[in-house]
C-alpha cells in the first residue's frame, strides 16, 4: 500500500507536518480512498504531462499545482456516481457518508495548514508557503469544495453530522480567506446594482476578493457536464448542489445566471422522480421571486416555464403540490397582468383556467394528507386573484364549506388554512358576502361547536388558533353585512353553549368598541375596496 500512494504520500509528506501527515493517512484508510486518490492523481499528472514539462516550471509553481490537484482529485473521489441509472441504495449511501466526511476532514487540514496566517511559513518539512501560494490553491480549489460543501450544508439520507459541520467549517473558512462576510457574497461577487438601471450590475472589485465577480458562474460552469440530458442521472447529489448554490443567490445577481440555469431546472421539472420535481419548483420559485419579470418574459422564456409547470397541475402528491402550487403563482405575476388590474375587460385568465382545476381537484379529494396540501396555497390564490374570485364564488364557498367540516386532528392543518382562505374571500369579494352571510355564519357555527366538542383531540395551540380564526372571520362577516349579521350574532349569546356565547360576546365587543383587530379588518375592506 505504500508503494501504491508513492506518488501522493511524497506531495504530502514536503507539506503537512508530521502529525497531520500521519492524520490524513490515517482518514484516507479510513475512507478507502487511498487506491482511488493515487489513480486519478497519476491521471492528473499523466494529462499534465509532467515528465516533459516540469523542466521549464519554478519548484514553487509545480509544488502548488501539486496540492490544488490532489484536493481536486480528493473531492472527485466523494462525488458518487451511479452506473447505468441504477438506484443510489443505503450501501452506496453509507459508503458515501464515509468517504465524505474522510475528505472533507482532510480538505479542512490541508487548507487549515495552508492558511497559517503568517507569510512565509515552512509547513512541513520541505515546502515553503507564501500568500502566492495560498491565493493560487484557493482559487483552483474553491469551486470544487464549494460545491462538495453545498450537498452537505443540510440534513439528508446521504449526509452525518460530522460531515454537516465539516462542511460548514470549511465554508466558513473560505469566506474569511476570500475575504467575504458570507457565502453569499462569496457566490454573488463584489457587484453593485447600477443606481437607476433596473437590474444591471457593475463591477467593484475590493483589492482583496479572489472572485471579484462571483464563485457561482465558475460552479455551474463545474457542474454543467453533470447536467447533459443523456447522464444527469448519474451523479444524484449534483442537483443538490446546484439547488442548494442557487437559493443562496439574490437579486439582481440570478439574472444573469439564468441561461444556464434553465436547462437543468427543465430536466428536473419534467423528471419522473418527485424528489428531482419538488426541488426543481423550489428552486424555480426563487429564481422567479429574485428576477426581473421583464427579463424572464425575454423570447418567451416564462411562457415556456409556465407549460413546464402546469401540467404538474393534476399531480397527486402533496409533497410536489407544496412546492408547485406557490411556484405557478409567482409565474402568473409574470406571464399575465394581475386579475385585480381591470385591463381588457377582465377577461378569463390563465388563473381562472388553473383555479378551476384545483377547486375540481380539491371538491373530488378524500385522502387527508392531499386536502392538507391543496388548503395550504388556496388563500394566496384567492389574494392574488382579488375581485374575480366572483367568478368561481359558488363552487368555491361550497369547497370551503365541505373542508370545515372534515377534522383532519390533532393539528388541524386544513381546517385552519381554509379558515385563512374564507376570511381572504370575504375580503375580496365583500358586495356578494351578505347574500350568503346566512350560509357562512351556519359554517362557522358547526365548526367552533365541532372543535369544541372534538378539543380531547386536539393540540392545545390547534384549538386556540381555530377558535382565534373562527372569531376573526366573524368579525370580518360583521363588517361586511353589518346589522344583518350583528342581529343573528345577539339571538345567539343565549344559546347555551359556553364557547360559542364566549366567542359571540368577544366579536360583538370587538366591533362595538373598534379595538386594533376590528379596525385592522375594516381597513383591510377599505384598501380591497
Amino acid at each position: 500500500m505504500a508503494d501504491e500512494m508513492l506518488q501522493v504520500s511524497q506531495t504530502l509528506q514536503t507539506f503537512l507536518p508530521e502529525n497531520a501527515f500521519i492524520e490524513v493517512r490515517r482518514l484516507l484508510k479510513k475512507g478507502n480512498l487511498e487506491l482511488l486518490l493515487e489513480r486519478r492523481y497519476n491521471d492528473w499528472l499523466d494529462s499534465q504531462g509532467y515528465s516533459k514539462s516540469c523542466e521549464n516550471q519554478d519548484e514553487k509553481s509545480h509544488d502548488r499545482e501539486e496540492i490544488a490537484a490532489i484536493i481536486e482529485n480528493l473531492v472527485q473521489c466523494a462525488e458518487p456516481t451511479i452506473a447505468d441509472e441504477g438506484d443510489w441504495d443505503k450501501e452506496e449511501m453509507q459508503k458515501h457518508k464515509t468517504q465524505a466526511s474522510a475528505v472533507l476532514n482532510i480538505c479542512q487540514l490541508l487548507l487549515s495548514t495552508l492558511l497559517n496566517k503568517d507569510n512565509q511559513v515552512p509547513v512541513g518539512t520541505e515546502l515553503t508557503v507564501d500568500a502566492v501560494f495560498k491565493r493560487f490553491v484557493l482559487k483552483k480549489t474553491c469551486v470544487c469544495l464549494v460545491a462538495l460543501c453545498a450537498v452537505h450544508m443540510e440534513s439528508h439520507l446521504w449526509t452525518s453530522a460530522a460531515s454537516e459541520a465539516l462542511a460548514h467549517e470549511l465554508v466558513s473558512m473560505m469566506c474569511t480567506n476570500c475575504h467575504c462576510s458570507s457565502i453569499q457574497d462569496l457566490l454573488c461577487g463584489c457587484l453593485e446594482v447600477v443606481p437607476g438601471v433596473s437590474n444591471r450590475v457593475e463591477e467593484n472589485p475590493s483589492p482583496n476578493s479572489l472572485f471579484p465577480s462571483g464563485l457561482f458562474r465558475h460552479i455551474l460552469d463545474y457542474l454543467t457536464p453533470h447536467f447533459l440530458k443523456d447522464n444527469w442521472k448519474k451523479f444524484p447529489l449534483a442537483c443538490q448542489g446546484l439547488v442548494w448554490c442557487t437559493l443562496q443567490t439574490k437579486h439582481p445577481y440570478v439574472g444573469e445566471h439564468f441561461a444556464k440555469l434553465m436547462s437543468p431546472l427543465l430536466l428536473l421539472i419534467d423528471d419522473y422522480e418527485t424528489e428531482n420535481k419538488t426541488l426543481g419548483f423550489k428552486c424555480l420559485k426563487h429564481i422567479i421571486d429574485n428576477m426581473n419579470s421583464a427579463e424572464l418574459q425575454w423570447y418567451g422564456r416564462a411562457d415556456v416555464l409556465f407549460e413546464a409547470s402546469q401540467r404538474h397541475i393534476y399531480t397527486s402528491d402533496p409533497f410536489l403540490v407544496r412546492s408547485l402550487h406557490p411556484c405557478l403563482l409567482s409565474i402568473l405575476t409574470v406571464v399575465e397582468p394581475s386579475p385585480k388590474k381591470p385591463k381588457f375587460g377582465r377577461k378569463t385568465t390563465k388563473c381562472d383556467r388553473l383555479f378551476q382545476i384545483i377547486l375540481s381537484s380539491m371538491e373530488f379529494e378524500s385522502k387527508i394528507a392531499m386536502r392538507k396540501a391543496y388548503a395550504s396555497h388556496l388563500q394566496h390564490f384567492i389574494e392574488h386573484m382579488g375581485i374575480t374570485i366572483l367568478r368561481h364564488f359558488k363552487r368555491l364557498l361550497k369547497v370551503i364549506f365541505s373542508y370545515l367540516e372534515v377534522s383532519d386532528y390533532p393539528d388541524e392543518e386544513a381546517r385552519l388554512a381554509v379558515l385563512d382562505a374564507l376570511k381572504a374571500t370575504m375580503l375580496q369579494a365583500w358586495p356578494r358576502i351578505p347574500n350568503h352571510s346566512s350560509t357562512i355564519l351556519k359554517s362557522l357555527l358547526k365548526l367552533l361547536v365541532d372543535a369544541t366538542d372534538s378539543s380531547p383531540y386536539l393540540t392545545v395551540q390547534a384549538f386556540e388558533q381555530l377558535n382565534q380564526k373562527t372569531a376573526e372571520c366573524f368579525v370580518v362577516l360583521l363588517r361586511c353585512c353589518g346589522k344583518q349579521v350583528e342581529d343573528q350574532l345577539k339571538e345567539l349569546q343565549g344559546v347555551g353553549h359556553k364557547e360559542v356565547e364566549e366567542c359571540i360576546e368577544k366579536v360583538l365587543q370587538e366591533t362595538g368598541s373598534g379595538t386594533n383587530a376590528s379596525v385592522q379588518i375594516a381597513r383591510q375592506i377599505n384598501v380591497v375596496t
